[in-house]
């Protein structure tokens, strides 16, 4: 972190990353923050005011934190401004600093938010996340689900520190109380104690609690030992072990299985026989997932793929089906929010004519650490990471004359990547997916949705890892390294073939019947709609752990 002397601090861009670097810094240490949206600027978030860049004259007494996505267009302006790099501005991304003395606070402050909301917050469904009401929104979909007993039924662990106390429980309209810095998976405490060698052996034994730790030790670089990386995990563990007794909690629903949080709630809750769900935004825009296995390619579509091809549907869903794939594509919609800027001649230009143009799609690195055998046989069977994956792809593309474009993950951006990649690759930070897959003949990724919309765009999709479409003849699969060329070569020579297409519109007509709940409330709606108790949420593992020969 750059010295920042007595200046104030103003945060750059009012988002999800910018209040996690308010809570970093210390909320009382930040003036506002900035942001050239228009529909943001006049408004307060967590509590700051929001303001235009060109409202402020007197840059000199601000010290700017910018996140790493903007970093070079915004400190070309504020270059403009006569700021200087490091005395006047720094960079932040995802990763963030506490130390010891601020988490131990936040914790104890955590630790007694719970016990006195306990009563509260007995008996319910928890929702476990930061999103509840922010961004992917959950509030309106279980609000549909339990209707008038909505308060009755659900509570929140919230995740959204950045938010002002007591604002958050307002919204959600639910008892919410608030999880330790430690369970966001981008804070790292920099100075933890070394844990007790007994202590560290349960961590260490338990595979769930050893992979926990190794990822906070990555997080940080390795800068940390097991040791240190083992009192965060311990931490983890007292915590979720207070809010099950405390709280004993009818079902935990929880984001994202791949953290190091995900990690330590499955090394204890199977002891525990209460119900868990791993959620998170679907692969189609509008929709949630609700899996108890996890995410991706973890979850209940590959327990067995044949069978999960064969459940029953009708011509009616078929048809469905091929609307909503239409709809997606003619609307370009997609779960994030594309990026308006001109592209397309740009790369027109870049890209040689009259030869194949291979789009390599990254996924959140993060996500694949540590490297383990349970990694490598789940989601990721050749490369420990994307970038990996790019110098590869890009050396098979320069060998036979291909244009090869890099599009990172948006929470993975790193311009130090494209020296690495072979001469004339294309290393391409920012761009609107839409206009990528159609400016490519084949898609490229290891674990990235973007195999979804490509699809749905009618581009062949080379699949290096495996997702929910894992042995469903949907993809160009490849699962060893000496095959990736023969795979990329089948995909420019055969297209997504009309096999292909089929088995693709089966897919989706069974996921929107069986799988995906919808999270819409607008015109387009597709999906499931909200069962009316949690153990819905289940019965699709049931029936294959049930009678599973009459799929």
């Amino acid at each position: 972190m750059a010295r920042i002397d007595k200046r104030k601090i103003i945060i750059w861009g009012a988002g999800y990353f910018g209040g996690k670097q308010l809570v970093a810094l210390g909320r009382d240490n930040v003036e506002c923050f900035i942001d050239s949206n228009k529909c943001k600027v006049g408004t307060f978030y967590c509590g700051k005011r929001i303001v235009h860049p060109e409202e402020i004259n007197d840059w000199e007494n601000y010290f700017v934190y910018i996140p790493k996505n903007y970093y070079e267009e915004t400190s070309r302006f504020l270059s403009g401004k006569g700021l200087l790099e490091t005395r006047d501005y720094a960079p932040f991304w995802n990763r963030f600093d506490i130390t010891r003395a601020v988490f131990e606070e936040n914790y104890e402050k955590a630790v007694k938010e719970l016990e006195v909301k306990s009563e509260s917050m007995k008996n319910r469904t928890l929702y476990w996340g930061w999103d509840f009401i922010q961004k992917t929104n959950y509030k309106p979909f279980f609000k549909k689900m339990y209707g008038d007993s909505f308060w009755e039924k659900m509570g929140v662990v919230s995740e959204g520190f950045w938010n002002l106390p007591g604002e958050e429980e307002t919204e959600n309209e639910v008892p919410t109380i608030s999880a330790p810095y430690i369970f966001e998976r981008d804070f790292y405490i920099v100075d933890p104690p070394i844990l007790d060698e007994n202590a560290q052996k349960v961590i260490y034994d338990n595979s769930f609690f050893r992979a926990a730790a190794i990822k906070i030790q990555e997080l940080g670089d390795n800068k940390i030992s097991f040791g240190e990386a083992s009192y965060t995990v311990y931490m983890m563990i007292r915590y979720i072990e207070k809010v099950i007794q405390e709280l004993e909690p009818e079902v935990i629903i929880m984001l994202s299985s791949r953290s190091a949080k995900g990690d330590v709630v499955r090394g204890l809750i199977h002891d525990k026989k209460i119900p868990l769900l791993f959620s998170h935004a679907g692969f189609l825009y509008g929709t949630f997932i609700f899996d108890e296995d996890g995410d991706s390619s973890e979850g209940v579509t590959n327990i067995d793929s044949d069978a999960f091809m064969k459940l029953p549907i009708t011509e009616k869903n078929l048809y469905d089906a091929r609307e909503v794939i239409s709809t997606i594509r003619e609307n370009g919609l997609s779960r994030k929010i594309q990026p308006v800027n001109e592209i397309d001649s740009f790369l027109r230009n870049k890209l040689k004519r009259d030869r194949p143009t291979v789009l390599f799609a990254a996924q959140i690195d993060s996500e694949f650490k540590p490297y383990t055998d349970f990694i490598k046989n789940t989601y990721s069977p050749i490369f420990e990471s994307s970038i990996d994956a790019g110098k590869r792809i890009s050396q098979i593309c320069y060998q036979n004359d291909w244009n090869f474009i890099y599009k990172p993950h948006p929470f993975s951006i790193n311009n130090e990547v494209e020296k690495d990649l072979a001469p004339n690759s294309i290393y391409l930070a920012q761009g609107n997916i839409n206009t990528l897959i159609d400016v490519a003949d084949v898609v490229v990724t290891i674990q990235s949705s973007t195999d979804y919309v490509a699809l749905i765009r009618n581009k062949p999709v080379v699949l290096l890892g495996y997702d929910q479409m894992k042995r469903k003849g949907i993809t160009y699969e490849v699962d060893k390294y000496e095959d990736i060329e023969n795979g990329m070569i089948n995909a420019i020579k055969y297209g997504f073939t009309d096999k292909q297409k089929a088995n693709f519109e089966r897919f989706i007509a069974i996921c929107l019947k069986y799988y995906l709940y919808n999270s819409q409330d607008g015109k387009c709606k597709f999906g499931k709609e909200p069962p009316k108790t949690p153990e819905g949420f289940f019965e699709l593992k049931k029936r294959f752990k049930d009678n599973n020969s009459n799929l």
